[in-house]
């Protein structure tokens, strides 16, 4: 007898264990929703800007001076290596090209 009341005490608290892990996770989840609600309402997620939407702006971040040094520097690669250049290559090009204008300034 004193192991079935040992056993049947053990499931019981078990039991009452896992109710309160119960009501603990349904509070948590009623708290993040809440939390959801603030976050959208002060702080909404910015959506983030996408290639067309940057193209659509019509927004350049070179000049036009720059912008045809560069058009004529690809054109001249691809005539003479073949390939156009890497980004590495281009800014290579475009940091010589600032420092001879300056040197000659």
């Amino acid at each position: 007898m004193n192991r079935f009341t040992r056993a049947l005490s053990l499931g019981l608290i078990a039991r009452r264990l896992l109710r309160a892990l119960d009501r603990q996770t349904a509070a948590i989840e009623i708290q993040n929703q809440l939390l959801a609600r603030l976050v959208d309402r002060f702080a909404p997620e910015v959506p983030a800007a996408s290639a067309e939407d940057l193209r659509a702006t019509g927004v350049s971040y070179t000049r036009d001076r720059e912008q045809a040094r560069i058009l004529e520097f690809i054109g001249r690669m691809q005539q003479d290596v073949g390939r156009e250049p890497t980004d590495e290559e281009l800014l290579t090009y475009l940091d010589e090209q600032d420092r001879t204008s300056r040197e000659t300034a």
